[in-house]
């Protein structure tokens, strides 16, 4: 196979070239994240528990907080994935074909 030749792979040119312009990375885990996170990080998390549950004397590990932290990432990730899909959608239906 040529240098050239990307239809052998069964891709269009463009559909190869957007693929090579994706980064790649890998989400870490929940454990990661509690690796990661200081004291600060873990009152963040432990003053919003204390609020929902109004118990002013609870106090969540550091691994829930890695786990809540785990958490926002994915909820994030989601919402920025279906607000890109909604603008798509908007510009693709105000896209007119010229016949």
């Amino acid at each position: 196979m040529g240098s050239d030749d990307v239809t052998t792979v069964g891709h269009s040119p463009e559909a190869v070239l957007l693929a090579s312009n994706v980064p790649l990375w890998e989400l870490p885990s929940p454990e990661e994240f509690a690796e990661q996170i200081d004291y600060d990080d873990v009152g963040k998390k432990n003053d919003i528990h204390q609020a929902s549950k109004d118990t002013p004397d609870y106090y969540i590990s550091k691994d829930l907080a890695g786990g809540d932290y785990y958490a926002d990432v994915i909820a994030s990730i989601g919402q920025r994935l279906y607000s890109r899909k909604r603008k798509a959608n908007v510009s693709l239906s105000e896209f007119h074909l010229q016949h």
